[in-house]
């Protein structure tokens, strides 16, 4: 659902298990997220969005944007409720993934935008463990100023 100033995003997807079949069946690369105005480079793909894994069963997802001329805010959950899965080199037990994200941007001057996201991965795993980032963008356009269709 998108208003002007508001974009809110729920999905959710199912990857059966399936015996036989490679990886029992399953893999998730979940949900890419891009911002209104960003290119993918910028902050179209955060941390949390990049979580994939070899087991079958549900993911979730919830994203809400808020944007004007001046501000952007993000916030990003995702929720993994894996299955048992052969693996690609041992096998994966069922195990719960959870991830979050938060951006947030200001437009210093009509070309000049400061951005600071953090991304939080908590997994049960103890091969991949927790993770979390911050980072920090400085960005500047170059070139004519494009209409808001063309990003």
């Amino acid at each position: 659902m998108r208003s002007r100033n508001h974009d809110i995003y729920f999905a959710v997807t199912h990857v059966p298990s399936k015996e036989d079949a490679f990886l029992s069946g399953g893999f998730f690369a979940p949900y890419s997220y891009g911002i209104y105005d960003h290119t993918p480079l910028e902050s179209g793909q955060p941390l949390v969005s990049m979580v994939t894994t070899n087991q079958p069963g549900n993911a979730f997802a919830l994203r809400y944007a808020y944007h004007d001329e001046t501000w952007l805010g993000v916030l990003g959950v995702t929720r993994l409720e894996l299955k048992d899965s052969t693996g690609i080199y041992y096998p994966l037990p069922a195990e719960n993934i959870n991830a979050a994200f938060m951006i947030l941007g200001y437009n210093v001057t009509p070309r000049l935008h400061l951005e600071f996201e953090f991304d939080y991965v908590h997994s049960p795993s103890d091969v991949t463990g927790n993770y979390h980032a911050e980072r920090l963008r400085l960005v500047y356009r170059f070139g004519a100023k494009m209409a808001d269709d063309d990003y």
